[in-house]
């Protein structure tokens, strides 16, 4: 059930050369049985379809970028999740500047 983050404008630019975010199952299901303790805005990242696509035009990646930040602050003893949301940062911050779009991929 894993979702995995591109910086792509569509599927066939997905590629393990390709910008990307591994968001994996454990780190999902932590972050889905805390989304009632975390702000409203972060269903945008619980809420991906495990088995589906989703492009986020510049406005959601804004979101995106924004839900990180405030899980970093409410994540802080966990190592693991605090690395995977500063990598979905990062690429957020490259969509931004290239003006490129991420496309969420499930399994």
């Amino acid at each position: 059930m894993a979702v995995t983050l591109f910086l792509a404008e569509s599927i066939d630019e997905c590629r393990e050369d390709s910008e990307y975010v591994h968001f994996d199952d454990e780190i999902h299901h932590i972050i889905y049985i805390e989304r009632n303790k975390l702000p409203v805005n972060s269903e945008i990242l619980y809420s991906l379809d495990p088995y589906g696509i989703e492009l986020f035009d510049m406005d959601k990646i804004k979101q995106l970028k924004n839900v990180t930040s405030q899980l970093i602050q409410h994540n802080e003893g966990d190592e693991r999740i605090v690395t995977f949301l500063c990598n979905l940062t990062k690429l957020c911050d490259i969509g931004i500047k290239q003006n490129k779009r991420i496309l969420s991929l499930g399994d």
